[in-house]
């Protein structure tokens, strides 16, 4: 659960985020990637009704929301440095840095399943420092549970680690 300062850290970089699509006229997406703490709430947004006539206010125009589903790791990974490095160092790196992994039983995934929409499997989300490596991560968390690594998938910011 956020606290009340979290969840308005992660309004301001929402804040910041859509200030630098309207910079640099990013209409389409392809300069910049939020973060995924910040994607989480664009894409709670874009759903709402309000989203069209929102955007129109704060941005001036529609601005295209990119579900990233199907987005190559490094291409959003490249897309979010640039995001940090057009906010200039105004950016909260508790909101920024942040990753999210989710765990499932290996058993409950269909392997050659390429769809890795969260709908399809209940999933325990955490959330991690970038900073950390990835493997520590699963390890720690595995070690944590008392059961082996490669009894789970993991997934790293929506995207199935193979």
């Amino acid at each position: 659960m956020l606290d009340y300062a979290k969840a308005c850290a992660i309004l301001e970089g929402y804040r910041q985020f859509l200030a630098i699509k309207v910079d640099h006229k990013d209409w389409d997406g392809k300069q910049f990637s939020p973060c995924f703490l910040v994607h989480a709430l664009w894409e709670v947004h874009s759903e709402m009704g309000c989203y069209e006539n929102d955007m129109k206010l704060l941005c001036g125009r529609p601005v295209q929301y990119n579900s990233e589903d199907e987005e190559d790791v490094m291409v959003l990974a490249a897309r979010q440095q640039a995001a940090i490095e057009a906010i200039s160092g105004k950016h909260d790196e508790s909101v920024w840095n942040a990753i999210c992994v989710g765990v499932c039983r290996a058993e409950s995934r269909d392997d050659d399943s390429s769809d890795d929409s969260s709908d399809d499997y209940p999933i325990p989300f955490f959330y991690q420092d970038k900073t950390t490596p990835l493997t520590g991560i699963l390890e720690q968390w595995a070690e944590g549970e008392g059961v082996s690594v490669g009894d789970f998938n993991f997934f790293y910011d929506r995207k199935l680690l193979t």
